[in-house]
C-alpha cells in the first residue's frame, strides 16, 4: 500500500501573528521522512522562504499522548513506521492552497477549535 496523509484537523492558535495547529495522520509509513516537505507553494518566494512545520510532535495513534517530541532530532526509525499521528505549528496558513507533502498534495480543511486532547500543546515562537 502506498503512503498517504490525512489531515484530522486544523486549529487556531492565538498569537501575534497566524498560526495554526495542523494535526495529520500518515498512513503506511515505510519510514522516516523530511517534514520540511510538508509546505505550502508561495509563487513570489524562492522554496527556501516557504513555511514548513514547527515544534513537531509525534502523538500515540488516539492523539491522546506526545510519543516523541521534536520530531526532527527524534530518529528512532520504529516510531515511523505504518500510521503514525503528528501535530505542528504552522504559520501563515493559506486555505486556499493545498499542504504539499512527501506524499502528495492534501488539501486544507476548514478550521475548528482545537480539542481538549491538544489543550496541552503549547506555542513557542521560533524567535
Amino acid at each position: 500500500m502506498d503512503t498517504t496523509v490525512e489531515i484530522i484537523g486544523v486549529y487556531p492558535v492565538v498569537a501575534e501573528e497566524p498560526i495554526h495547529i495542523i494535526e495529520i495522520l500518515v498512513k503506511n509509513s515505510k519510514g522516516i521522512f523530511d517534514l520540511s516537505e510538508f509546505t505550502q507553494d508561495i509563487h513570489a518566494q524562492s522554496k527556501e522562504s516557504w513555511q514548513v512545520p514547527w515544534d513537531e510532535k509525534l502523538l500515540d495513534i488516539d492523539g491522546r499522548k506526545v510519543v516523541a517530541d521534536d520530531l526532527l532530532l527524534s530518529k528512532k526509525h520504529q516510531l515511523w513506521i505504518g500510521d503514525i499521528r503528528i501535530i505542528f505549528f504552522f504559520h501563515y496558513l493559506d486555505f486556499s492552497k493545498p499542504l504539499m507533502t512527501p506524499f502528495g498534495f492534501v488539501n486544507i480543511p476548514e478550521e475548528k477549535p482545537r480539542p481538549e486532547r491538544l489543550s496541552q500543546i503549547n506555542y513557542e515562537s521560533p524567535d
